[in-house]
């Protein structure tokens, strides 16, 4: 499998039917600093390229995720030691509504969610809609172990408090997410070492059907979606489906990347 380094890491653009999201500094390095979230998904980390990176030791390199699935837009921590909190409390996944605050080590950012200019002409848009309580599982390839996953955004890696644990050589702390993306149960790359593999191809952002196999490491996963539609054909044009062309965007002065005066991990509140 090619290594995860040695893939371009991009998302797909949202659509145009999908709210839009900013965030802006309201306290810390970098005060009244904003950045539009025009992707899916949007990570926040120490790591150069996290869409907001925050140099500083009481943040993780991947921290944290917020994904706009086309309905609604949810932050997800990645299984942190200093945690993301949300409104003053500790987050694992949760909704973002307009005027929510999110903390992370010495940083506070408000959260604007706007509805897209367009909403009343989504159902024109050809969007893909699946039953909003389609099951989603993984079945180990190994010992045929089978986890359902429960939540919004689920998070595959070795670190206690993943959906899924995979405690195996070559997995990241936080090394993939499963989450919905246009009604489309969709997996992402989290910038792991390893990275991604489905059906034998390296994968940033792929739709996931039932019976695709997924490869993280050399971890082996089967996708099981009850009554769900398996992947369809291949077909030679390239405009196939939901979320399988990426969409490259120069968006290198959109980010933010901000060192803290203060390094000492107990400034992370």
């Amino acid at each position: 499998m090619a290594n995860g380094n040695d893939i371009a890491r991009e998302f797909p653009l949202i659509h145009d039917s999908a709210p839009r999201v900013r965030l802006s500094v309201m306290r810390g390095p970098g005060e009244g600093a904003g950045v539009e979230l025009r992707r899916v998904l949007s990570l926040i980390g120490s790591r150069e390229r996290c869409k907001i990176s925050l140099r500083h030791r009481g943040v993780a390199p991947v921290h944290c995720a917020i994904v706009n699935t086309g309905d609604g837009v949810f932050l997800r921590d990645l299984v942190t030691d200093s945690k993301t909190y949300l409104n003053d409390l500790p987050v694992e996944c949760e909704r973002l509504d307009d005027g929510d605050v999110i903390k992370i080590a010495q940083w506070e950012f408000l959260v604007k969610v706007t509805p897209p200019a367009n909403a009343a002409d989504a159902d024109a848009a050809g969007l893909v809609n699946l039953e909003p309580t389609q099951t989603v599982a993984l079945q180990a390839r190994d010992n045929g172990q089978l986890i359902k996953l429960r939540r919004e955004v689920c998070v595959i890696g070795r670190r206690p408090g993943c959906d899924v644990l995979l405690q195996y050589d070559r997995i990241s702390r936080a090394h993939a997410l499963i989450a919905s993306y246009l009604g489309q149960p969709t997996v992402f790359d989290l910038l792991s070492t390893h990275g991604v593999s489905l059906n034998n191809q390296p994968a940033v952002c792929a739709p996931i059907h039932s019976g695709d196999q997924l490869d993280l490491g050399m971890t082996g996963l089967r996708v099981v979606i009850p009554l769900g539609p398996a992947r369809p054909p291949t077909e030679p044009t390239s405009d196939s489906g939901v979320g399988t062309t990426v969409i490259r965007l120069d968006d290198r002065d959109d980010k933010i990347d901000i060192r803290a005066a203060e390094t000492d991990p107990s400034s992370a509140g």
